[in-house]
């Protein structure tokens, strides 16, 4: 291994002079046993395996070269020290042309490049790899110091590196060089300092790997994968990962920004710890399922957010496999909060249109049935009042006649209900003073609600006026104070309470049910048992109640409800479980003088007349009832089964005429359509318009001046004897 047959030593070595010349060693017999002798101390085993894997291209061969040119070098330096007797001979050539064919052959196969530079940094040797990775001729790069070969920014890097090989630290890094044709090749280099014997830096070596192709698809993976980033963070929609646990792996902005977390924050949590309580079972259950690979359909879940808001959102997930393992599952999830609001707003809107609808189709039904049916009621009240008027008071039957007035009556008031909750009852208003009217209704009250319930009724002196149907209001007050006998199951109190309040902007704002003005007020309380918030949300609704089957229709707080929306007026409630209830009814005040309701006994004797009346009515049974009150009352009268009869009755007998009683749906031609063209022949012509309740009523606005008033079926003969006289008085001061 020492010596080759030449006798030779067949080791070469380059040294780089200050003077940048290039020399090759020449030694005698001697001399090459003391180098062999070094050499074989520095080389060692290394040298050995060298050769066994010189023909390779491993890994291990590129480090082991590294370390064989290092303890070259130290070789060098010993011999050149100790050896008085070595003698250079210098040569101009190329130091690829200075190595031994051993030396030379394991540089320039490798597939690595392999750079050495003097303690100057300029380059003293080069092999082929490198100077083609770098599109220079290995001459072109001898001499050069390593920095022609780089740009700025690797200079800095370089320097910085080069401070702590000088050191003697040994390192690798990566770096960017210069092509001759100016484009960039990536290099990772291994680098080792050579020293004297002494310590003393002489330069270094160098091997470099091209890593171009590597740092470039690293440099599009960045690029992708910043692309990427950029799109999920820009997304509108909510995009994460969670591994197989449940645990968050990614989110995007736009989840952090609906959360409120931070990304920090957020890969620490798992999907527990957002899910609210009332969502957690399906999600649970789907996580379930998307572990076990199963695909799931599009679902929604419910989370809260890092200040406790409650957000709707709908999740698409699927399952991610790695090595055919799920690894994590992989969601897109929007906001669907809004949506789901609009959503039940709609649905509450179709519900409202859905109970309008059901009321009107009520409404329609009363209607349509209203006008026959309360003529069949004015019949059977009309002639019961006529019937027991006419008995003596010791006559038995007189007590049958009060019992057939009272049906009709009742049946009537249920007609009039029906209308009232639809909004379609004809009112007859006046100005009216609440306290004179409840404190005169307050003794009724007692008798409806009973001995057990005590009853209250507290008077505000200054309470202002209301223009209002005294007997609606009437209705409005009875039906709250049964309702709160009902509440008040074993006795009570009930206080009935009157008061002047306004209503400004800022209450209003605060309390969105009212609206700003003045008004009367009348509370009705209880101590009963009160209403849940369930229950408050639908007493207004027609046919809802809570009492027992049988023992109410659910129309009364409808009725109320209808009236008071009528007088364009408010109706508040208040309650508690156990505590009882408090109705408020706000009427708008009215500035007028006071006017007391006129309350007029059925015993009061009718007034009588002698003026001529034409009654215009299609039932037949209706016009006997109306000829016989009015003719026993002592007035003419005549009969028109139409509109256009009518006409021509007035027309043949216009200066005997004194009074119209007119129904507003005949044939041919209505009362309202009829009158029209009367007035155009007698203009102050008085006129008492009859329905049952009718479309055509709603279209038409009745003035004072036309002497006109209506008379709602079913009415009784006392009604209708009192309404003829008071019209013709009235018309008889005007002229």
């Amino acid at each position: 291994m020492m010596n080759d047959k030449a006798g030779r030593f067949p080791l070469r070595v380059n040294l780089r002079r200050a003077t940048a010349r290039q020399g090759e060693v020449i030694m005698n017999k001697q001399h090459k046993i003391k180098l062999g002798i070094v050499g074989c101390l520095a080389l060692g085993t290394t040298l050995y395996v060298l050769l066994d894997f010189q023909r390779t291209e491993s890994l291990f061969v590129r480090s082991a070269m590294i370390v064989l040119l290092w303890l070259i070098g130290v070789a060098s330096v010993l011999l050149a020290i100790t050896s008085d007797r070595v003698r250079a001979k210098f040569q101009s050539k190329s130091a690829g042309k200075n190595g031994g064919p051993p030396l030379r052959g394991l540089v320039e196969i490798t597939n690595e490049g392999i750079w050495t530079v003097d303690k100057e940094l300029k380059t003293s040797f080069v092999n082929q790899k490198l100077a083609d990775t770098l599109g220079y001729g290995v001459e072109e790069m001898l001499g050069q110091p390593i920095f022609a070969f780089m740009d700025d920014e690797a200079k800095l890097q370089v320097q910085q590196y080069v401070e702590r090989h000088q050191e003697g630290i040994a390192e690798q890094f990566e770096f960017r060089l210069q092509h001759k044709d100016g484009s960039s090749v990536w290099a990772a280099l291994s680098a080792k300092p050579l020293t004297d014997a002494h310590g003393k830096y002489l330069g270094g070596m160098a091997m470099l790997t091209d890593i171009t192709e590597r740092k470039t698809a690293e440099e599009i993976l960045q690029e992708c994968e910043a692309n990427h980033r950029a799109l999920l963070d820009n997304a509108r929609d909510f995009i994460f990962t969670l591994d197989i646990e449940g645990n968050f792996k990614t989110v995007n902005r736009a989840a952090l920004q609906l959360t409120g977390y931070s990304r920090e924050e957020a890969l620490h949590m798992n999907f527990a710890q957002v899910v609210t309580p009332e969502s957690m079972p399906l999600a649970s259950a789907i996580m379930e399922v998307l572990r076990d690979g199963r695909s799931v359909p599009v679902y929604e879940v419910e989370i809260a957010t890092k200040d406790r808001q409650k957000v709707r959102i709908e999740v698409n997930s699927q399952t991610i496999y790695r090595k055919g393992k799920p690894v994590e599952i992989q969601s897109i999830a929007r906001n669907i909060t809004e949506r789901k609001r609009a959503e039940a707003e709609h649905q509450q809107l179709q519900d409202q249109l859905l109970q309008a609808q059901k009321m009107e189709s009520i409404g329609r039904l009363a209607s349509g049935v209203a006008h026959d049916f309360n003529n069949l009621l004015t019949v059977i009240i009309g002639y019961g009042q006529l019937l027991f008027r006419n008995l003596a008071a010791s006559d038995t039957n007189r007590a049958a006649a009060e019992q057939i007035i009272k049906a009709g009556e009742s049946a009537a008031s249920l007609t009039r209900q029906l209308l009232a909750f639809s909004r379609r009852q004809v009112l007859e208003r006046k100005v009216i003073n609440l306290n004179q009217a409840i404190g005169t209704l307050m003794k009724m009250l007692q008798r409806i609600i009973g001995e057990e319930v005590e009853t209250l009724f507290l008077a505000d002196d200054k309470l202002p006026m209301v223009f209002s149907d005294y007997g609606w209001i009437e209705q409005v007050i009875i039906n709250l104070a049964i309702n709160a006998r009902d509440a008040m199951q074993g006795g009570g109190q009930l206080m009935i309470k009157t008061q002047a309040v306004t209503l400004d902007d800022a209450y209003c704002k605060e309390n969105l049910w009212a609206k700003p003005g003045q008004y009367a007020q009348i509370s009705i309380c209880d101590d009963g048992t009160g209403m849940d918030a369930e229950t408050l949300q639908h007493i207004f609704e027609p046919f809802f109640t809570t009492k027992e089957e049988g023992k109410g229709t659910g129309l009364g707080l409808a009725v109320v409800f209808g009236i008071i929306q009528q007088h364009n007026g408010l109706i508040h409630v208040y309650s508690e479980m156990g505590i009882g209830t408090t109705f408020k009814v706000y009427l708008p005040a009215h500035q007028s003088a006071f006017a007391a309701p006129q309350l007029q006994a059925e015993e009061v004797p009718l007034p009588n007349g002698k003026e001529t009346i034409l009654i215009g009515e299609d039932d037949e049974t209706l016009q006997r009832l109306a000829r016989s009150a009015l003719e026993g009352l002592g007035y003419k009268v005549l009969l028109a089964n139409n509109g256009e009869e009518v006409l021509r009755q007035f027309t043949a007998h216009r200066d005997q005429i004194d009074l119209l009683i007119l129904d507003m749906v005949m044939p041919r031609c209505g009362g309202y359509e009829a009158y029209q063209e009367i007035q155009k022949l007698n203009g102050a012509m008085p006129v008492i318009f009859v329905t049952g309740y009718s479309t055509e009523m709603t279209r038409h606005t009745l003035v004072p001046e036309t002497n006109a008033v209506v008379l709602q079926k079913p009415y009784g003969v006392a009604e209708l004897g009192r309404k003829v006289r008071a019209l013709l008085d009235a018309a008889s001061a005007k002229q």
